[in-house]
């Protein structure tokens, strides 16, 4: 595949180079950079991905993609792609690589601190009943038929993710099911994705502090961003926090459910 096609589905610049050369593989982990590949810059919260630029010529690196401009840009070398966020580039980036696997099936995200596993498998055992082949990826490992392979992360990072769903399109998955973290949502890692359906269970203090969110507001704020990749959202009405999930589902179709809502709907 050419670095062309690669970086179809984003903004960005060529510093220097070109586009017409051909990548037989990407990395955002300096420890995997070969010679060909495409290397692609990640700011992180212990490391940027730039200081590693000198690592990566002297492997023989084909291309960067960067957030910012290098130091130094080298009249030989890879070529250089500049664009304003290289998460959100990393994840259009494993889509185009693995054959965009996402658009060939029908995705549904499970949101929430809490209950996501449980809700993630009741709606993979009601498809499973129903006759249809359905994947699933979460916090247990991802799932095809009665095969189970363990993550390190409850939604692994974007190559990881893509190459996952195309071994699920290649299995005959139509649907899959998949827990959406909003660490994930905030790592750009789902980026992309169009899903048919996002479920929002509740919402607790759990991951606020330490190397995941600054505050509640932050949380909750990412909770809601994962909304607007869904067509469709389903909020549990019993949660205080289900109106400011909705508020970013506006404008598509949202049904809610919980004991509160049973009690609505009797009246």
């Amino acid at each position: 595949m050419t670095l062309r096609e690669l970086v179809a589905d984003f903004s960005y610049c060529v510093i220097k180079g070109r586009l017409d050369i051909e990548i037989p593989s990407f990395t955002s982990d300096s420890r995997d950079i070969c010679a060909g590949c495409l290397f692609v810059c990640i700011h992180g919260q212990e490391h940027d991905g730039q200081d590693d630029i000198p690592k990566a010529i002297k492997e023989g690196a084909s291309a960067l993609v960067v957030q910012r401009l290098p130091d130094a840009l080298p009249r030989e070398g890879p070529t250089i792609v500049l664009t304003a966020d290289t998460k959100k580039a990393l994840a259009y980036i494993s889509a185009r690589y693995f054959g965009r696997p996402a658009d060939k099936m029908t995705m549904i995200g499970v949101t929430g601190t809490k209950g996501k596993t449980t809700t993630a498998h009741m709606v993979r055992s009601i498809l499973e009943q129903a006759g249809v082949r359905c994947g699933l990826i979460g916090t247990n490992g991802w799932a095809v038929g009665e095969a189970c392979f363990p993550l390190h992360h409850t939604t692994p990072p974007a190559p990881q993710l893509h190459a996952i769903l195309q071994k699920m399109e290649q299995a005959g998955c139509r649907y899959v099911v998949m827990e959406v973290s909003s660490i994930a949502v905030k790592e750009k890692r789902t980026e992309g994705i169009s899903f048919l359906c996002g479920i929002f269970t509740n919402l607790f203090r759990d991951h606020i502090g330490g190397k995941e969110h600054k505050s509640e507001w932050e949380y909750r704020y990412w909770k809601q961003r994962f909304f607007l990749q869904c067509e469709r959202g389903v909020f549990n009405r019993d949660d205080p926090h289900w109106r400011e999930m909705a508020y970013r589902a506006r404008g598509r179709e949202a049904v809610t459910y919980g004991v509160l809502d049973a009690r609505s709907r009797i009246r």
